[in-house]
């Protein structure tokens, strides 16, 4: 719900902007002194939550029958920070006394129980319609509310004097399912100009982009420039499946380590690769490798073995040989000792400088391995055009001042070499079946653009419809 003298975007609009990463973004935005195409891209967000997708939302009855049936969720994390959930909202009682009773419910891990829910505007509502002394309320288990004062805690007792669970609603959940619904019986932007559509996307990128610079920013604030700069270039270098646990293994393994003679073990040993086994069946040049490895980690082990990372964490399904993990923590060390050299180029802002830096990197084992164990036919760089294009997207532009035309121009003429099933996708549905030609779904603008747009409009009701469509 809308705060008192907040500037008059529409509740949605206000939704859909990260407001931790694009506050003084959307400050700008709001009085009029933001960039164009993200003022074109919220108007047209507004416009959209004004037109018939908005459903009327006043009425008592018309929340309670939105928690029953579960469009406000069925799972939710109380105000004393409790995992709480709904597996059967009950009966629905018309009558005086709770709003359903004989619902089945479960705290935490703990076995399900059975009680009743009250759904009231206000926190306070509970003492208001005195519920704390009425014995009819004495079963409820959740009592639901969209409101709370800023400063002051309330608190929900039954007429026994027992503590009842707090759950603070989003009525914008419902609201976005509810358009949604309505937008996925057709493309978004079905009837909207193409040139408009694009401008959107290119909107919705540069919105990514500059939350991607955002947190860069406040990583830099915590950890320095350097330390950032490695962070984020272990999470680029993971890709999809294996960023996590290569951030990890940055926060573990310090960039002061990783340049250090005993880096690249304790990366590999940090990371849970060094373990013993991986000496069987390897070649004679890869168990000289290890050995060369183990040197350094024995000394270290007992310091960081609390440290290490679980090998569950790492993931080579559906991952090429030349991305498997241990490859890229090896382009990870290699990166470390030549950050210097990399943070120069940042500086001087030359793409085609950043590709070279990128595919002149070597490493005399990972040049021609993809594990410990499998050698390559031939010698294959560290990192090939493809990846190094997406660093490009992913690393080297959010650092970049987009601020600046030039660059901004820059990064919308970059083409990546294929464009993947997912942007497909995602085109058909925002955009509509073969409305934008192939060759401009290989733009990095467009297909950071879509992304953008499935995070906003709710990965999940996206994902429903992809996995209705036929393989």
């Amino acid at each position: 719900m809308r705060k008192r003298n907040q500037p008059c975007l529409s509740e949605f609009a206000w939704l859909m902007m990260d407001c931790n990463c694009a506050s003084k973004i959307g400050r700008a935005l709001i009085q009029g002194r933001g960039d164009q195409v993200f003022r074109y891209y919220w108007e047209w967000l507004e416009a959209q939550e004004n037109n018939s997708f908005r459903e009327a939302v006043d009425g008592e009855r018309h929340w309670q029958r939105s928690l029953y049936e579960s469009r406000l969720g069925s799972r939710w994390i109380s105000e004393d920070n409790e995992l709480v959930e709904v597996l059967d909202f009950g009966k629905w009682n018309h009558a005086e006394g709770p709003d359903f009773v004989d619902a089945i419910v479960k705290f935490g891990q703990n076995l399900p129980i059975q009680g009743d829910l009250e759904l009231d505007h206000d926190v306070r509502d509970w003492e208001h319609h005195n519920h704390a002394q009425n014995t009819a309320y004495r079963n409820v288990l959740i009592h639901f509310f969209f409101e709370k004062p800023a400063n002051s805690k309330n608190f929900s007792r039954n007429s026994d004097g027992r503590h009842v669970r707090q759950v603070l609603l989003d009525p914008h959940r419902m609201r976005i399912d509810n358009w949604l619904s309505a937008c996925l019986k057709r493309p978004f932007f079905s009837g909207v100009n193409l040139a408009d559509v694009i401008r959107l996307i290119e909107a919705a990128a540069r919105f990514r982009i500059l939350r991607k610079r955002a947190s860069f920013r406040k990583q830099v604030l915590c950890f320095g420039f350097d330390e950032a700069l490695f962070q984020n270039l272990a999470i680029g270098l993971g890709y999809r499946s294996n960023s996590l646990p290569l951030n990890l293994l940055t926060r573990r393994v310090n960039l002061e380590h990783a340049i250090s003679a005993c880096g690249e073990a304790l990366l590999f040993g940090v990371a849970g690769f060094l373990r013993g086994e991986e000496f069987m069946q390897v070649s004679e040049t890869a168990r000289n490798y290890l050995r060369n490895l183990w040197d350094f980690w024995w000394i270290y082990r007992d310091q960081f073995s609390h440290q290490q990372l679980s090998p569950k964490l790492w993931s080579k399904s559906s991952t090429r040989p030349l991305n498997y993990p241990e490859r890229r923590i090896g382009t990870l060390a290699v990166l470390a000792h030549r950050l210097p050299g990399l943070q120069q180029l940042m500086q001087l802002r030359t793409e085609s400088a950043f590709v070279e830096f990128m595919e002149s990197l070597h490493h005399p084992f990972w040049q021609s391995h993809s594990s410990f164990s499998a050698k390559s036919q031939k010698e294959c760089l560290l990192l090939g055009k493809e990846r190094t294009l997406d660093l490009l997207v992913n690393f080297f532009y959010p650092v970049q001042d987009l601020e600046n035309p030039t660059i901004w121009n820059n990064f919308q003429s970059i083409r990546l070499p294929q464009a993947p099933q997912k942007i497909f996708q995602l085109a058909s549905i925002f955009v509509g079946e073969d409305r934008l030609p192939k060759s401009r779904l290989i733009e990095a603008v467009i297909q950071q653009g879509l992304i953008q747009m499935d995070s906003h409009f709710s990965h999940f009701a996206i994902q429903s419809k992809m996995d209705k469509e036929p393989k």
